[in-house]
Parts: structure tokens; sequence; C-alpha cells
């Protein structure tokens, strides 16, 4: 806690003395109908998901929508929608970038905002109160980071308590009228209010710190990979020749001549591959299990050109440029976009494509 000697009370804090400044953990009150519920924000590990949720409380944003959605023994939801279930859009900002991975997780009475699913989603108001410990919520579900958890309730959890036991139905205007996950009588935030004062700018310099430490952390990355890879084609050149590059990109030496015939467009192959990211980080690799056999059409486009060229028996070493790759998109939850890479490949055999 950041209180040297201090009394809280409900609404007031008094006698207090502090080694430092409550702005990066200011508290926030929800008075609902069901009682009030006080929340310590953690600016120090989910900046933006503090300053987005105290930007939105100080707009009066929160003042008169409801806890629209209950999973009992779970979690309950809220932010986003006014009582008769109509989505609030007035002073709904565009949304702002997710930090999950800041250490803080979705266990009994903390505060996570919510977010749609997909990688890059923005976070808008919405936010929800964990009922319970709530591990999954922490983790990747699909294509989708864990809740980014920026908070936790101080006071008032016997409130959340009774909003998480309060008879559901389905509503007409939410999902469908399907699930019954709506309050029949509505929670309602009646006001959210600031109780301790806070300085956006401290935030923000939160903000500015860890974005600069993030740039960092991918420049050095970023630079290591590339001394891989200069270490990894210098040690190729200097055992087998300088690599040939051809008109589309695609650069290659080759590791053992073959003596047998070439392959063409319309065959297929048996081969082993390995295939790793630029900094050596490895993908695949066939060596350590069976041969592969794929119609040369159907292979990379930078693969299938440096096959086309290989004689049978032959072993090549290629650099595929991402345009003859996967591409800037990469291969979800696979292959990660816009990755140079490195292949090894031994034509085993020319086989009759079915």
């Amino acid at each position: 806690m950041l209180w040297a000697t201090c009394v809280v009370l409900p609404l007031l804090v008094t006698g207090c003395q502090t080694t430092q400044s409550r702005s990066l953990q200011p508290l926030v009150q929800f008075d609902t109908n069901l009682g009030k519920i006080t929340l310590e924000l953690d600016g120090e590990q989910a900046p933006r998901a503090v300053l987005n949720f105290v930007e939105y409380v100080e707009d009066g944003f929160y003042d008169g929508t409801v806890f629209h959605r209950v999973l009992q023994d779970s979690l309950v939801q809220g932010g986003g929608y006014t009582p008769d279930l109509e989505k609030k859009t007035q002073k709904l900002r565009e949304g702002i970038r997710r930090d999950p991975d800041n250490g803080l997780r979705n266990t009994r009475g903390a505060i996570a905002m919510v977010h749609a699913p997909g990688r890059t989603v923005p976070i808008q108001s919405e936010f929800f109160l964990n009922v319970s410990d709530n591990p999954s919520l922490d983790q990747w579900q699909g294509d989708s980071p864990g809740y980014t958890v920026f908070g936790k309730v101080v006071e008032g959890m016997e409130t959340v308590d009774r909003i998480g036991g309060t008879p559901l139905g389905p509503h007409t205007n939410y999902a469908g009228g399907q699930l019954p996950v709506v309050p029949v009588d509505a929670v309602v935030i009646r006001s959210a209010r600031m109780m301790t004062a806070y300085n956006p700018r401290d935030l923000r310099a939160v903000i500015d710190a860890a974005e600069a430490e993030a740039q960092r952390l991918l420049r050095e990355a970023e630079e290591a990979r590339e001394r891989a890879f200069r270490q990894k084609i210098e040690e190729v050149e200097a055992e087998y020749g300088k690599l040939t590059t051809t008109e589309s990109g695609l650069q290659y030496v080759d590791m053992r001549v073959g003596i047998g015939p070439m392959p063409l467009p319309e065959d297929a192959v048996r081969f082993h591959y390995r295939a790793t990211y630029s900094d050596g980080t490895e993908i695949a690799d066939s060596w350590q299990s069976e041969p592969r056999s794929n119609p040369v059409s159907r292979m990379l486009p930078g693969v299938r050109e440096g096959v086309l060229s290989m004689k049978e028996g032959g072993k090549r070493f290629m650099v595929i440029p991402p345009e003859l790759g996967y591409g800037s998109e990469g291969v979800k939850g696979r292959i990660r976009g816009g990755a140079t890479l490195l292949f090894e490949i031994e034509l085993l055999a020319i086989e009759e494509a079915e």
C-alpha cells in the first residue's frame, strides 16, 4: 500500500501522510441500487486500462449504466448498456490497446476490461468484476489474449456477490433474447466517482516509459535476429560458396548437387526439409520424423522455385523472403507474419502427381 499512516473511511481519507502520490493507484466508487463497491486501480501494472477507466468515470459515462451480464459464480459485467439494454454510445471512445500480460490475474474481486474476440480488437468501456477465481480468463483463447486486469475491489465485495446472485433471465435486446444472463431487475450504477485525486500525467508517464522500454526490447530482439541471420549465412557460404540470388528475391546455394532429373511443375516430389526463422528458431524438421510428399504446384512460391531447379538426390539451402513464403499475415497460430524463412531441403525422389 502507498499510505504510510492513515485511516481510510468509506468516503473519506483522513489523518494521512503519504510516501508517494496515490495518483497511480486511485480509488473509485460505484454507487449501485444493490450497494456500493470501492475499487483500487493499479496504474503501475495497467496504466492504459486505468487511464481509460478513470476518464470514463470522470466523463460520467458509467452513471446510469447497468450490470447487464451475470455469469453466476463467475463474473458480473457492466459499463456498456442502459437499463433498457441499449448499447450506450454517447461519449464512447474509439478504444485502447490491451495489456493482458501485466502480472495481474483474474482472481476473486479483480476488475478487468472486456474485449471482443481477436488479437488486435481494442478495449472500450465495458468491464467485469470476478466473483470467483477465473484463471482461464488470463489465458489465450484462440486468437484472443487474456483479459486485462487493472484493479481490485477493496470494499463492497458483498455488493458484488449480491449482483452475482440476482435472478436472471433473457432480454430481447441482448444476445437475441437467447441467453438467461440478464438481471431480471436492473442493477444500475447510479454513479461512479473518483474517491482520491489522481494526475493523468503520472499515468501517461508510466505508459510512455513502458512504450520506450518495449521499443528498446523490440530493437534489441531485431538486432539479435539480424546477427543470428548474418552469422548463419556466413557459415553456409564459408562451407558451400556464395548464395545465388534470383530475380524474384530467392537466395540459394547447393549443399549437394543431385545426379538425377529435375522435377517438372506438374510432378510431385518426396523430400526432407528443415525450416527455421532467420534467427534459427526452428519451425519444422522432417528429418526427425518421415519424408514428406507434395505436388510441386502446392509448395510455397520460394520453395517451388528452388525445387524446380534442383536435381533428384540434391540438397539445397534457401533463404525465402516473406513475399515468397507466408507473406505479411503468416499462418494464424503457426507462422508469424512477415517472416524470412531459412530452408534446407533434400530432394529424395520425383513422383507422379495424383
